[in-house]
C-alpha cells in the first residue's frame, strides 16, 4: 500500500490526487465569430508540474487532454495552453524539458451539434502524461483520477476563460449583448 505502479509513493501516502493536482473544466458557446471552446485547468501543488502539450520526444511523456467520445459535439482544433511552459535543460535528456507549474489552462475549439442544448451539454474526458516533483519524482497521470466533465461557464466565469486563450479570443458569454 502506498507504492504507485513501483515508484514507490514519494512520501506521498493515498492521499495523492487530492493534494498534489486537481482538474476543473468548463466551456463556452460560439458567439461573435468566434467558435465554442473547451477548457481545462490543471492546478499543481507548490513545487509539482505537468510537462507541456509539446513536451518534445526523447525525454519525458507530454500532458494530453483526451476526450470521451460524444455525438454532441467534436474537437474543432487542437489543445493549447493558456501560458508558456518553463523551458530547461537537464544534463538527463537530450531534450530540454518544457514544464508548467502553478496552474495551466487548456483549450481548444469545440463545435457543439445543431439541437443540441449547450446549458444541458456535459463534455467529459481525462489529462494524461505525468505530474512531478524536481524532488520527488514523476507519478503517471493514469494512477490518479484526472477526469473531469465540463459544463457551460456563463457571465464572469466564461469572461475569465476566454481571457486566457492564446491569441486573445474574447466573446462575450451566450445571452449577452456586446456593447
Amino acid at each position: 500500500p502506498g507504492s504507485v505502479g513501483g515508484f514507490g509513493d514519494f512520501g506521498l501516502g493515498d492521499t495523492f490526487a487530492a493534494r498534489e493536482i486537481t482538474l476543473s473544466a468548463a466551456f463556452t458557446t460560439a458567439d461573435d465569430g468566434q467558435p465554442a471552446r473547451l477548457f481545462v485547468t490543471a492546478e499543481m501543488a507548490p513545487g509539482w508540474h505537468v510537462y507541456s502539450i509539446t513536451q518534445p520526444a526523447g525525454a519525458v511523456k507530454p500532458t494530453k487532454v483526451k476526450l470521451d467520445p460524444s455525438k454532441d459535439f467534436v474537437a474543432d482544433g487542437e489543445f493549447s495552453p493558456d501560458r508558456a511552459p518553463e523551458v530547461r535543460k537537464t544534463e538527463l535528456f537530450p531534450v530540454p524539458l518544457e514544464e508548467h507549474y502553478g496552474a495551466v489552462t487548456f483549450s481548444a475549439p469545440i463545435r457543439i451539434s445543431p439541437g443540441v442544448d449547450a446549458s444541458q451539454l456535459q463534455i467529459s474526458g481525462e489529462l494524461d502524461g505525468m505530474v512531478c516533483h524536481d524532488e520527488r519524482g514523476c507519478v503517471p497521470l493514469s494512477l490518479v483520477d484526472t477526469k473531469f466533465v465540463a459544463r457551460l461557464a456563463t457571465g464572469e466565469t466564461a469572461r475569465g476563460l476566454l481571457a486566457k486563450v492564446p491569441g486573445g479570443a474574447s466573446q462575450p458569454p451566450a445571452g449577452e449583448a456586446t456593447a
